[in-house]
């Protein structure tokens, strides 16, 4: 009796393990395949962490860029619909790169962004904006700027400026049609996007 009550108890613990190894598989599958994106506000080594985990940034070597042998930013190039673009970590910061302030792409003389310029065209609603930032910054991010408010349009010596506000961050795009054309997306933490989405000393504000 006590035999055969040991062996059921045997069989209870083997399912009882398998049932635990299956839980922990099933854990470990959604961490892995759960798509992460970077927070400006972060250091700058964790934002590029989140960068490297995405479709885009996976494998990219962040190098740090110098203005006058001061560090700017820490930058890398990706290809996208036969564009090289240009992803930007660290802009604005403080001298000691402690914190990331915003995070951005910059893409020259490409059509991905040049509508921004035309009345009545919507920036959130562009395919290619919204696949390049799901595939840089994940779902979460493109999902909070395709519902974020749009709150300004601006325009200064040939260069359109835009904001909107979302819910987890605050953006900004520019286009510049002169010279060699570029087109950039930025992401700010919304407090740091108060401050930098206000017009410039030169900039007109266009309602449409």
């Amino acid at each position: 009796m006590i035999e055969v009550n040991l062996n059921i108890l045997h069989l209870e613990l083997r399912k009882i393990s398998r049932l635990f190894v299956d839980l922990i598989l099933i854990y470990l599958n959604l961490i892995i395949s759960k798509p992460c994106f970077s927070l400006p506000g972060d250091s700058i080594e964790k934002s590029i962490k989140h960068i490297n985990r995405n479709q885009l940034g996976e494998g990219l070597i962040f190098k740090p860029f110098y203005i006058n042998s001061v560090l700017a930013h820490y930058e890398a190039i990706i290809q996208f619909q036969g564009n090289n673009v240009k992803i930007i970590v660290g802009e604005k910061v403080s001298a000691d790169m402690q914190k990331n302030y915003s995070e951005a792409v910059f893409i020259e003389n490409s059509s991905i962004g040049q509508s921004l310029s035309k009345k009545g065209y919507n920036l959130r609603r562009d395919q290619a904006v919204n696949e390049l930032i799901s595939r840089i910054w994940g779902e979460a991010i493109s999902q909070d700027f395709i519902n974020s408010r749009f709150i300004d349009r601006y325009y200064e010596n040939g260069r359109h400026r835009t904001t909107y506000q979302g819910k987890k961050f605050g953006y900004i795009a520019y286009y510049a049609d002169y010279g060699d054309r570029f087109f950039r997306f930025d992401i700010y933490s919304l407090k740091d996007w108060e401050t930098f989405r206000i017009p410039g000393e030169f900039e007109e504000r266009v309602k449409y």
